[in-house]
């Protein structure tokens, strides 16, 4: 249940009025987001996803609209990526791991923000 108000909240801070946004797009210039997603580099972030996983798509979209390199590991594809998925213990997706760093709770765009900027490469 707890999984799938993570689901919910997070499907929420990302779509609206047809259009995903971050929560952060408030507080970050669109020329700031851009600036961030400059700095990331390939195989600085890994997207652990799932076919048919709503949520996972909507990240996926909320990164490629804003520029971010990532690494797609699609478990429905890869048993290499369900192996890495479950070595962290992950329990859903979409999983993200940020320049080392979990993001234990789902995407969230504030969380990922935040990590990119505590964790400057």
């Amino acid at each position: 249940m707890a999984l799938l108000a993570v689901g919910v909240a997070a499907f929420l801070a990302l779509s609206g009025a047809g259009q995903l946004r971050g929560l952060l797009d408030e507080d970050m210039t669109p020329a700031q987001v851009a600036a961030l997603a400059a700095q990331v580099g390939p195989g600085e972030v890994t997207l652990y996803t799932a076919d048919g996983c709503l949520y996972c798509n909507l990240a996926k979209e909320w990164l490629n609209q804003r520029g971010f390199a990532y690494t797609e590991c699609n478990m429905s594809a890869s048993s290499a990526c369900a192996k890495g998925f479950h070595a962290y213990s992950a329990r859903g997706t979409p999983f993200l791991v940020v320049r080392g760093e979990q993001m234990r709770e789902g995407f969230q765009p504030e969380v990922f923000l935040n990590i990119l900027r505590r964790r400057r490469a």
